[in-house]
């Protein structure tokens, strides 16, 4: 009991302090197009059954969206995005600080450090969900049989949460299952469950398994194919995700991009990996599993998507939940207790570096902007007058401004309220910068009112042959490396005086036409 009150004692304590730190980082950072997308589609779907359309393109299960529909039934203060976020990010830190089985010092490092406090903390996104009921997963092992229902729902949940919680998801339950049907001799918790229990049990998983995947299903999926090779060096980036030390630094990595840079990646990365197996293989229940996780997740950023590092992440995520499974087995070999002790040695090595990655990257969010979307919106509430019609460029960078904004903006290429990212054109029909001038310039004339667009690319005014003001431009630099800017277009039919059949007349007393 007094190991119990002080595991929990050291959990609320860490896990308030990790409150506090957390919501401070929040008020710093601006929402950016991916974090304020699920939250667009929730805020501007009148029904579940509309949002459960408008979201066939986003590629992720619903639990996150439907989380956003509720809390959007009741505010459309965008703070409650970061509020939802905030609450899942506080309930993984709690249960690993509690029921994970690792030292102290890792468990402190990772709720603090670049994964725990930044990348799945401060930046809205569903991967704090996921974490959770990952997690939570991991907690519940030991009881998985005693408490079978209650395992089997944390399971469908995680699979509910993102294709990498699904991938978690039918491996542990894989596992179970195994177990359940005495696939594994000597099992150190043998299952005393009914034949009824298990086929419902295997059932209620699979139709949870299943749905995920179908909800995941995009149109045309089958042509989003691709071939990225550099898939290989993806997990040492994962366990030690040193990026080069910018302003924009998120998503970038210390190796130079080369040859030489990409073969030192791939030879770290498969050091990483031959040294995590063979930590597993005393436990052949818990190595073939990893394998599979591990091949899956190479699979998918080779002929799926590129990722970035809070997909490939993953790599460490797996491993650190399941050593945390590895632990579970240490009484029934030496072996297992010798691979649980060098498998920490690798995790505390690893979350020290993220810890240290983690600072700077809190630091950098709060020293300089995330996203220019916020500054952006704010200025087109206090500058632009209200008779004045604003239209956006491009409908996903600047859907976040919309988000800010706090109602629709016209899409000038489709004419139509913008809201969320709706990808009904093809690209091949995308218009030209000068076309988008040109359209702004018709909008104007036709309702006679000045036009401000709203766009993510700089336009060189110069060779424009019509009055077009630029507004303001938001080139601080940020995270994202985005930037912004605003061009006044009004309702003037008439080109420039200055310009003679379309070209500027500094460049012909530079060069007279002889």
């Amino acid at each position: 009991m007094r190991l119990l009150s002080r595991n929990w004692s050291f959990a609320t304590f860490f896990t308030l302090l990790y409150a506090l730190l957390l919501a401070w980082f929040m008020q710093h950072h601006e929402l950016w197009f991916d974090e304020t997308e699920p939250w667009l589609l929730a805020l501007y779907s009148n029904s579940y059954t509309e949002l459960l359309q408008n979201k066939v393109y986003e590629g992720h299960p619903n639990l996150w969206y439907s989380l956003l529909f509720i809390v959007t039934r009741f505010t459309h203060d965008l703070l409650a995005l970061q509020a939802t976020q905030f609450i899942f990010a506080m309930g993984f830190v709690l249960v690993f600080l509690r029921y994970a089985p690792f030292h102290w010092l890792l468990r402190l490092l990772f709720c603090f450090g670049y994964y725990g406090l930044f990348e799945y903390g401060t930046i809205s996104r569903l991967y704090a969900l996921e974490l959770f009921t990952t997690f939570l997963i991991c907690a519940l092992y030991p009881k998985r049989f005693s408490h079978w229902y209650l395992f089997l729902l944390v399971l469908v949940l995680n699979s509910q949460t993102h294709l990498f919680g699904l991938f978690f998801s039918c491996a542990l339950g894989l596992l179970l299952f195994s177990e359940a049907f005495s696939f594994w001799k000597e099992a150190p918790d043998q299952p005393i469950i009914s034949p009824l229990k298990k086929w419902l049990g295997l059932g209620i998983w699979v139709a949870g398994c299943l749905y995920s995947l179908y909800s995941m299903i995009r149109p045309s999926e089958g042509e989003l194919v691709m071939l990225n090779l550099r898939s290989v060096t993806r997990p040492w980036q994962a366990f030690f995700p040193i990026p080069h030390f910018f302003v924009d630094f998120w998503n970038s990595y210390i190796l130079t991009p080369t040859l030489l840079g990409y073969a030192c990646e791939a030879i770290l990365s498969v050091t990483i990996v031959t040294f995590v197996l063979r930590c597993f293989l005393p436990v052949k229940r818990l190595f073939l599993p990893l394998i599979g996780l591990f091949v899956l997740l190479t699979l998918f950023f080779a002929f799926k998507y590129m990722g970035s590092i809070r997909h490939y992440g993953h790599y460490f995520v797996f491993t650190l939940t399941f050593g945390w499974l590895l632990s579970y087995y240490q009484d029934t070999s030496a072996l297992a207790q010798i691979s649980f002790k060098r498998l920490q040695k690798l995790l505390l090595l690893a979350t020290f570096i993220q810890f240290g990655v983690g600072i700077y990257a809190v630091a950098t969010d709060i020293r300089h902007p995330f996203h220019p979307a916020k500054r952006t919106a704010a200025y087109l509430k206090a500058k632009v007058p209200s008779t004045d019609l604003i239209v956006l460029e491009n409908d996903i960078i600047l859907s976040s401004i919309v988000a800010y904004y706090g109602k629709p903006i016209l899409y000038l290429p489709t004419l139509t309220p913008s809201t969320f990212f709706q990808p009904d054109s093809p690209e091949e029909n995308e218009l030209t910068l000068y076309q988008l001038l040109n359209w702004a310039k018709a909008l104007a004339q036709k309702e006679n009112k000045r036009v401000v667009l709203v766009s993510s690319q700089n336009i060189d005014l110069n060779w424009y042959p019509y009055p077009v003001k630029l507004l303001s431009r938001f080139e601080e630099p940020n995270i994202t490396h985005h930037f912004f800017y605003l061009y006044q277009v009004d309702p003037n039919p008439f080109p420039k005086a200055d310009f003679v059949a379309g070209t500027p007349q500094s460049d012909l007393r530079a060069n007279p036409i002889k």
